[in-house]
């Protein structure tokens, strides 16, 4: 999911990027976990010192200064995974934003539009994602006397069974004993407690059924939701739009 950090100049209306993601983000349109909107160069420098909190930053520029160029520099220089959006007036500074040293993922004119931005923001979470699996971390799992480990993207889910937890990936499954506080701690973010006896990896959930309580994952399996983290689950997934 993305974590956006937004600096917004336009004082509101249709010109405001961030209202739009705001929106988007309460009506669960956008796959956004956080929004944070700050309207001054002091504040949101305050705010990025946070660097480990966003992964995403939207600059939305009535007038593009120098203050601002460097700005973008710098966290560009200072983040590990981030990726930087545009929403300028002038298409003369374009070629004073698209510059090898901020690394643009996206740039749009105001008064930017619904459809136009959330594109945009669609790009970006799968570029995330794509990155995200790249440098995936590993689950180590100790089956027998030998220790296997996986690739963390590669895992569908995880099921309590008896006084095991089964790891179950496209093309395999393996048992092994331990308890679900103890796999998650391992896990990165991206998995998500949907029932007492689940863990399931939110980038292979092909869609949620919450009238019958239900996720279907890749692999074909349908894993159940149940009412007490109903909630956890709808704030994993905001993609799927049905009404929790």
């Amino acid at each position: 999911m993305l974590s956006i950090l937004a600096l917004e100049t336009y004082p509101g209306g249709s010109a405001c990027a961030s209202e739009i993601l705001r929106a988007g983000c309460d009506q669960r349109k956008l796959p956004i976990k956080r929004l944070t909107t700050k309207h001054s160069m002091e504040a949101f420098e305050g705010e990025a010192e946070e660097k480990a909190k966003f992964n995403t930053v939207v600059l939305s520029l009535k007038t593009v200064r120098k203050a601002h160029i460097d700005l973008a520099v710098r966290i560009r220089a200072q983040w590990q995974v981030l990726f930087v959006i545009f929403v300028l007036e002038n298409y003369a500074d374009v070629a004073a934003v698209a510059r090898p040293s901020i690394q643009v993922s996206g740039i749009l004119f105001a008064p930017p539009e619904q459809a136009g931005l959330y594109k945009v923001i669609w790009e970006v979470y799968r570029e995330y994602i794509r990155v995200y699996q790249s440098n995936q971390s590993r689950f180590v799992v100790k089956a027998g006397a030998e220790n296997v480990f996986l690739n963390t993207g590669d895992i569908c889910f995880f099921e309590a069974k008896a006084k095991k937890i089964a790891l179950k990936t496209p093309s395999q499954e393996i048992s092994f004993y331990s308890n679900f506080d103890s796999v998650m701690e391992q896990l990165p973010e991206g998995f998500v407690r949907c029932h007492k006896g689940f863990v399931v990896n939110t980038h292979h959930v092909r869609s949620v059924n919450w009238r019958d309580m239900s996720i279907s994952i890749s692999d074909g399996s349908i894993i159940p939701v149940s009412r007490g983290y109903k909630q956890t689950v709808a704030e994993a997934l905001p993609r799927f739009e049905e009404s929790v």
